[in-house]
């Protein structure tokens, strides 16, 4: 199953590089999938391995991990994205 996962997100990134909906600095179809599945699979075993102390160190203790998930998404996304016509520049 990862196989077929990593496939479809390398296929959609490449996709993605080809519409210039990424930054020019993220135009390796290799390396941007690979950032992005290191990224999930990170936020996954931090959930798994996690103490609820480390959690309160963080002060994510009461969040879920769907929130967390949905915050690494957001933050990858915008980081990764070119600016939108008719709005500001990402400043760098």
């Amino acid at each position: 199953m990862e196989e077929r996962v990593l496939y479809a997100l390398r296929i959609t990134v490449k996709e993605a590089i080809e519409k210039s909906l990424l930054g020019e600095e993220f135009s390796d179809p290799a390396v941007v999938p690979a950032i992005l599945w290191a990224a999930v699979r990170g936020v996954i075993m931090l959930e798994i391995t996690m103490t609820d102390e480390d959690r309160m160190l963080l002060g994510s203790n009461s969040m879920p991990f769907d929130k967390r998930l949905s915050t690494l998404t957001k933050a990858l996304l915008r980081g990764l994205a070119t600016t939108a016509p008719g709005h500001p520049e990402k400043s760098h």
